[in-house]
């Protein structure tokens, strides 16, 4: 197996995971806790704000999920040419760009409620 090919199943699997822990906020099902979730004063206070707050953190992280995963299946099916640290810092900035998108989505959907 090629080093492209492990860094695009390690990433696709990073994906997968991104997209089965961002499912239960979605749903609403995880209760305020300290381990799971967006965990801010005002969030542990509020239940509602709690759902609210994760339900679209949740949906952030989802399509974060399926970027990256899209991102290394695309790579892996054109870029074997690519020089494999050339091809981890791409999955690497595209996983990046996903959380931050989903931080900054999240701040924002905060500061409006």
């Amino acid at each position: 197996m090629s080093e492209n090919v492990a860094l695009s199943l390690l990433f696709a699997g990073v994906g997968g995971v991104f997209i089965l822990l961002s499912i239960p906020l979605i749903l609403k099902k995880i209760p305020p806790n300290y381990f799971y979730g967006v965990r801010t004063r005002r969030t542990l206070s509020d239940e509602n704000l709690w759902y609210v707050v994760n339900h679209h953190f949740g949906i952030s992280f989802l399509i974060g999920g399926v970027c990256i995963f899209v991102a290394a299946s695309v790579l892996a099916a054109a870029g074997s040419t690519l020089d494999p640290a050339i091809f981890a810092l791409i999955l690497i900035v595209v996983m990046i760009g996903s959380l931050a998108f989903a931080i900054l989505r999240c701040r924002k959907t905060c500061k409006l409620l």
